[in-house]
């Protein structure tokens, strides 16, 4: 089989897609499916969404075949979602596959209809994504090129900053109090 995976950035943070190709002129083998498994074990515990899709050429939609059996239950095992439904060839076999660890979930997943480009249908994902857009936050920055450090000094000396009480105060009133000196 081949296998493209990358990582995408977007604004809810990162993303995988795996991308499998495996050519159907030869039934898939135990290698095929050690494999599988071994690009499975690499993504499970990743933090970020993973989705996996490609041509897998299994009949996955019949329940009696071998293969189709196998690797539904590897899908299972790893407790993923097959998410095309309908069929993805020309002969009417669904072997474009899209999957994802069950704690995501497509918004949605289609396939358009048979033989437009290809023998087999182009399936199209919309994938949940959170918008993390950033919070704006004022803030006041001062040159200290231009700050007079004598001035400051004899603002600070003579300021309720150095006077015993403060001593008593908590973080946020000494802020307060150096806030309305330096004002």
């Amino acid at each position: 089989m081949e296998i493209i995976a990358v990582q995408l950035t977007t604004s809810g943070g990162p993303v995988i897609i795996v991308n499998i190709y495996r050519p159907g002129s030869e039934r898939p083998t135990a290698l095929f499916f050690d494999e599988l498994a071994a690009v499975l074990e690499t993504f499970v515990l990743n933090p970020c969404p993973v989705v996996v899709g490609g041509d897998l050429n299994v009949h996955v939609q019949d329940d009696i075949d071998v293969y189709a059996r196998r690797l539904n239950d590897l899908i299972a095992s790893f407790d993923m979602l097959q998410h095309v439904r309908g069929p993805t060839h020309r002969a009417g076999h669904t072997l474009n596959l899209v999957l994802t660890f069950s704690a995501l979930q497509l918004q949605s997943a289609t396939v358009e209809p048979v033989g437009a480009i290809s023998d087999h249908a182009l399936v199209i994902c919309r994938l949940p994504v959170v918008d993390h857009s950033s919070t704006v936050a004022e803030r006041i920055v001062h040159s200290w090129r231009t700050v007079d450090r004598d001035e400051i000094c004899r603002l600070l000396e003579n300021s309720d900053l150095c006077s015993p009480v403060s001593a008593d105060c908590d973080v946020d009133q000494t802020f307060d109090i150096y806030k309305s000196v330096y004002a």
